[in-house]
């Protein structure tokens, strides 16, 4: 599921996300439309996130099934309030990458210690070989 809001339709009528994997219904199935409509304002998402097209050879609205939404956490939303042309919220926890960032800056931080030690101990190495000779 793209958090975008950005789809594309591949040849053979299924929905795809920008980067070309296939959106998953509720079900859990890749949603395909059973006739690829030539414009993109006939394929509609109803605030549910049901996904409807105009089928140009019967003139009928048919259903190719409804999207799966999740929150930032990868829950799946029971009750999703999806609106035709707008973009989703960023999916990035900002509380989560702030907790994830804290063992790399540990990391950073002792290593930079081991290096102001390390370069302590080769500066009284060299300053004791330069009194001895």
């Amino acid at each position: 599921m793209t958090r975008d809001g950005r789809f594309k339709l591949d040849k053979d009528g299924n929905l795809l996300t920008i980067q070309n994997y296939k959106a998953l219904s509720k079900e859990g199935k890749p949603i395909k439309l059973n006739s690829v409509p030539k414009e993109l304002t006939d394929i509609k998402i109803e605030k549910d996130g049901l996904i409807r097209y105009l089928d140009k050879a019967t003139l009928k609205l048919r259903e190719a099934g409804t999207i799966s939404i999740v929150t930032s956490s990868s829950a799946i939303l029971e009750n999703p309030d999806v609106k035709q042309g707008y973009v989703e919220e960023s999916n990035v926890a900002m509380h989560e990458e702030l907790f994830n960032m804290v063992p790399i800056r540990r990391n950073f931080e002792a290593n930079r210690q081991m290096f102001i030690i390390q370069n302590d101990a080769l500066t009284k190495a060299l300053q004791e070989l330069g009194r001895s000779s």
